[in-house]
């Protein structure tokens, strides 16, 4: 759960906000025609969040901030390499690139890691866990913001790649170790991950999700009675341990 809160805070917002200005500057805008800028790219970053809410349930925790990670990666790359051609084009697309990054960063991650991290802890834990989530969180919003400047100030573009690497071990880490919480209950994610022990199990909570079956359907209806699910779970345990 911290992991998600440090990887979102890492991608990282934070970073285009401060370029912005530079960047603008650079072109050759003149004060006011870069603060106004940064006010659209505002804007544009509160509107880019709202399709995330319509599409968190449909479409799924898992497969949003995968799509955001791939987006954020590609965007910081391709901010490192239009940022190091110092020519009127380029630079303008590296302003373009930072509104086109606001989009995919808010419609997956945005919000992502506070909705998250409430689903997957248990009710024993969620307090301490989401104040660690929460604690994780300013942590790397204050090491983004005091690093970020010095960063550009030293190694200019470059200091979208950082961005990029982190974005990129974003992508295996979701895939790998985020199990899909979409039309899970509280008790069903608590199952899941009493399924799995170890380290190993780790890297089997997502099969363990993706096989354990819906106990309410799209639209919040029942599917399978509690007492009905832990039925097919032990059915489902005990073949597994005949074909062993």
């Amino acid at each position: 759960m911290a992991q998600a809160t440090a990887f979102s805070k890492s991608a990282s917002s934070k970073t285009r906000k401060g370029a912005l200005p530079p960047s603008s500057s650079k072109i050759g805008f003149g004060d006011s025609l870069s603060r106004l800028l940064a006010a659209l790219n505002g804007t544009e970053y509160f509107l880019a969040s709202w399709p995330g809410v319509f599409l968190v349930e449909r479409v799924g925790r898992r497969k949003l901030m995968l799509f955001s990670s791939i987006g954020q990666a590609i965007t910081m790359a391709i901010l490192t390499g239009v940022n190091s051609v110092d020519t009127l084009p380029f630079q303008i697309a590296s302003i373009v690139f930072l509104f086109v990054f606001n989009i995919v960063f808010a419609f997956g991650w945005l919000g992502m890691t506070w909705l998250y991290s409430a689903e997957i802890t248990p009710l024993h834990t969620r307090a301490p866990a989401n104040a660690l989530a929460t604690s994780c969180n300013w942590i790397c919003n204050f090491l983004v913001v005091m690093i970020t400047p010095v960063a550009f100030e030293n190694i200019k573009e470059y200091t979208y790649t950082i961005f990029a690497v982190i974005n990129a071990i974003m992508i295996p880490s979701v895939y790998f170790f985020f199990p899909e919480s979409s039309r899970r209950s509280l008790e069903e994610m608590d199952l899941i991950f009493s399924k799995v022990k170890g380290v190993r199990g780790g890297l089997d909570v997502v099969k363990v999700a993706r096989e354990t079956p819906h106990q309410y359907g799209r639209n919040g209806e029942l599917l399978i009675a509690a007492s009905e699910g832990e039925k097919v779970e032990t059915a489902h345990v005990e073949s597994d341990e005949k074909a062993v």
